[in-house]
């Protein structure tokens, strides 16, 4: 996303969060009209910079061109392509 204001299911993420301790939400903003608390960026950048943990699922949803860019990054990171479940959001 690039702005805080077309983030979508925020509230519903967040509890999801909340209410299970192996689920994160990190929204990655490349354009942050604010002080934006969370990583900056594209998401490839925010990846790049972080530690993956081999034992989890990675859930992407957007263009196609962007989840082919981080379904790359994290496979060069280690994570296995069984591991990255994608959804074509436009």
């Amino acid at each position: 996303m690039r702005y805080a204001n077309l983030l979508f299911w925020e509230d519903e993420f967040e509890e999801l969060a909340q209410s299970f301790s192996n689920f994160t939400f990190h929204p990655v903003l490349s354009q942050p009209e604010t002080a934006w608390p969370l990583c900056r960026g594209h998401v490839t950048d925010c990846l790049s910079t972080h530690e993956q943990p081999s034992d989890v699922g990675y859930y992407l949803c957007g263009n196609a061109r962007m989840l082919a860019d981080v379904s790359e990054t994290l496979r060069t990171k280690g994570v296995t392509e069984q591991q990255i479940h994608h959804e074509k959001f436009y």
